[in-house]
């Protein structure tokens, strides 16, 4: 079943502690936001939607478990490391399709998540929201008033720039 971006942010706080499906909710958190980032956005780009159709088929029938029967012991079997497993390997998959997408799996009792970030093509990530985000800017800029060239050059043009201006500023901090 589709999530929405309200179905998804509803299942953070609702699962949150939950040693399954808290990393659960959070993973396709991650990916709602890595999609948004690369593309139109969660709501129009099909392919990430289906590789999290097992993973949020989970989640939509613990919380429609929960909501049916309140505190008492769901008649439903909650889901259990296989089945998280499960869904992690599709979006696995979808990942290694679309390595732009950038997201991150988390691990839970069982299951193995992502050490870090996976190695994104590109920009050399920086660790800092602001500056990497703006460096994406700047790339996206360059594009759009030079067409024609490709991707990967504005993306080193943009670096340059980054560094360039990184540099200044830290010679402003030392003056």
């Amino acid at each position: 079943m589709f999530m929405n971006e309200h179905d998804i942010d509803e299942a953070l706080v609702r699962f949150s502690r939950h040693p399954l499906l808290g990393p659960a909710t959070k993973t396709i958190d991650s990916l709602r936001d890595g999609v948004n980032a690369c593309s139109d956005g969660w709501p129009y780009w099909q392919r990430p939607q289906r590789a999290a159709k097992r993973l949020s088929d989970l989640i939509v029938q613990a919380g429609r478990a929960l909501r049916e029967q309140g505190c008492q012991s769901p008649a439903t079997p909650w889901p259990g490391a296989a089945d998280l497993k499960a869904a992690y390997a599709q979006l696995r998959r979808f990942r290694s399709k679309y390595p732009q997408c950038r997201f991150l799996i988390f691990p839970a009792p069982g299951v193995k998540g992502d050490e870090a970030l996976p190695q994104q093509h590109g920009i050399e990530v920086t660790g800092n929201r602001r500056i990497d985000g703006a460096t994406a800017e700047i790339a996206v800029a360059l594009r759009d008033a030079c067409p024609g060239g490709r991707d990967q050059g504005y993306y080193n043009h943009a670096q340059r720039l980054r560094d360039e201006i990184l540099a200044g500023a830290s010679e402003l901090a030392e003056k």
